[in-house]
């Protein structure tokens, strides 16, 4: 299983939706989720889980900084994802002209889970749009 099964795995021991097509999260016994499991979603170097605490310039900060890291630590993987479900995928999708201003290739991928809207968007951080191309 890769770290995406694995994520989503995760949130869908999370997330329950009602007959309304209402959705919220839930934390139960039966739920696998820990301290340890919530940081290591948080500091996965090719991932990041967007919720309602960060804003268009966390997100975006994050991704910079994760790409930073990357490159200085050699990690091989070029791309890293942005996740959420949602009003966060809402959100997700609204960012995608800017991800493309900055990023050569922007890949969103949307999906439903039943009426919950999913998205992940590849940005492949080491091709950048330059000054030149952007004007």
């Amino acid at each position: 299983m890769n770290w995406q099964d694995t994520a989503l795995d995760l949130l869908k021991k999370l997330v329950i939706g009602d007959e309304k097509g209402g959705v919220y999260l839930t934390v139960s016994p039966r739920t696998s989720v820990t301290k340890d499991s919530n940081k290591t979603l948080q500091t996965l170097p090719f991932a990041i889980f967007v919720h309602s605490g960060l804003n268009d310039a966390d997100i975006l900060g994050q991704l910079q900084e994760k790409a930073s890291k990357n490159i200085k630590y050699g990690v091989s993987e070029n791309t890293i994802i942005l996740n959420g479900f949602g009003y966060n995928a809402d959100r997700i999708e609204k960012l995608v002209p800017d991800l493309k201003r900055i990023y050569k290739r922007v890949a969103p991928a949307t999906q439903y889970l039943g009426v919950l809207k999913t998205i992940q968007v590849s940005v492949y951080y080491r091709e950048l749009n330059s000054i030149t191309e952007e004007a």
